[in-house]
């Protein structure tokens, strides 16, 4: 009988399961479209969080670059090479400001004297003339920002975040200071829950990340950085667990983009499209079943009742009359009779 009812209403039972199945691939794109919305906004938040941590860093480098440049004694002891003398004058001025790394130059970008933080590898360069910004600074150059210059600097002590400012007496250059923390410390300082990448803007090499892997290099088309109203750029790279989803834009180091900053976190819009369908599925099943159940019994229920009311058939032996009806039966008033 089931089979039957079946059989026989196949179109509308067809419908409903297209009905279904519409419903529920709608409501999935959606909820997966406006999480990942959700996501992209996430880490736009986080790249701009690196960018203010850059510039955090940038006025940090600045104020000890003044520090180091305008000492007491100290242009003085650099221009006669008194390098005893330049250790006691910057000793407590290194100490105040903590800076990772520092480097003293002298006029041709020799380094004369170097300051390194507890757990940074020491010194291995005795030469930095090579380094634009510090040319740029014995040159005594100086551009719409000034004469003390950053940049991201890749070398063998790994990618660096440096500054570098000329040392005078009069007007004289006598010398550099260039000052360098680690990327790695910026990245990590930025205090997002997203990961962060910095990529070279000329080859998309990773320099430094806080992803649990290094992502790969970035394709060929990005191996120039875009303008800014190209970015970002949508990006994704093999995390453990799945894929992350990233976001590519400029990292900005003295009001200029040097390198391409990716912030990417865990991609789960696939995961969610599939709850959502399958959620929307159960719960439409749920319902219709519920509805065809109420409807079930309540015809069930109505039928009996109208059965119910009906009179009962009585069955009589041949010749004999159905009793009488009380309820037709006139009432007969009791009285006495009089003889």
């Amino acid at each position: 009988m089931m089979a039957a009812r079946l059989r026989r209403h196949w179109l509308a039972i067809a419908f409903l399961v297209v009905i279904v199945l519409t419903v529920a691939r709608f409501t999935g794109n959606t909820a997966a479209d406006r999480w990942q919305e959700s996501l992209d906004d996430e880490l736009g938040h986080a790249g701009a969080a690196a960018n203010a941590e850059m510039l955090d860093l940038e006025r940090t480098h600045l104020t000890a670059l003044r520090g180091f440049a305008f000492a007491s004694g100290f242009p003085e002891a650099l221009e006669a090479l008194d390098i005893a003398r330049v250790e006691e004058l910057l000793t407590p001025v290194d100490a105040n400001l903590g800076v990772p790394m520092v480097d003293i130059l002298d006029p041709e970008g020799r380094v004369v004297f170097a300051f390194r933080a507890e757990g940074e590898q020491a010194p291995i360069y005795r030469s930095r003339a090579d380094v634009g910004i510090v040319a740029r600074a014995l040159r005594g150059e100086a551009d719409e920002y000034g004469e003390r210059y950053s940049t991201l600097l890749v070398s063998d002590e790994g990618p660096l975040v440096a500054g570098s400012s000329p040392v005078r007496v009069g007007d004289r250059v006598v010398g550099a200071v260039l000052v360098m923390t680690p990327l790695e410390r910026v990245l990590d300082a930025a205090g997002v829950g997203s990961f962060l990448t910095v990529y070279t803007g000329s080859s998309g090499v990773p320099l430094a990340t806080t992803a649990p892997v290094k992502p790969r290099a970035l394709p060929k088309t990005l191996h120039r950085l875009l303008p800014a109203e190209s970015l970002p750029v949508d990006s994704s790279f093999d995390v453990p667990g799945g894929t992350a989803r990233e976001q590519l834009g400029a990292l900005v180091i003295r009001h200029q983009p040097v390198a391409w900053l990716g912030a990417a976190d865990l991609d789960r819009t696939d995961d969610i499209r599939f709850d959502v369908r399958l959620v929307t599925v159960l719960g439409l099943l749920a319902a219709i079943t519920l509805a065809v159940v109420i409807t079930v019994l309540w015809t069930r229920f109505d039928g009996e009742t109208v059965a119910t009311d009906e009179p009962e058939d009585v069955d009589l032996p041949r010749g004999a009359l159905p009793p009488p009806d009380r309820d037709r039966v006139p009432s007969v008033r009791a009285g006495r009779q009089r003889w």
